[in-house]
């Protein structure tokens, strides 16, 4: 939505927010390095897992 402060909502694996954070004042090295640090990466053996997709 246009005019509001950029926000991140960190969810759980059911899409429910556990967390919001304001990221007004980060830059963009920073807000990188914290979902680097922060989320959970997705590998494709996994997908089908959680899909069940083949």
């Amino acid at each position: 939505v246009r005019g509001l402060d950029p926000i991140v909502k960190l969810m759980d694996e059911r899409g429910t927010v556990k967390e919001t954070l304001s990221i007004t004042k980060w830059n963009t090295d920073t807000v990188q390095e914290f979902f680097e640090t922060r989320l959970t990466k997705m590998t494709d053996d996994d997908d089908y897992l959680r899909t069940n997709r083949v």
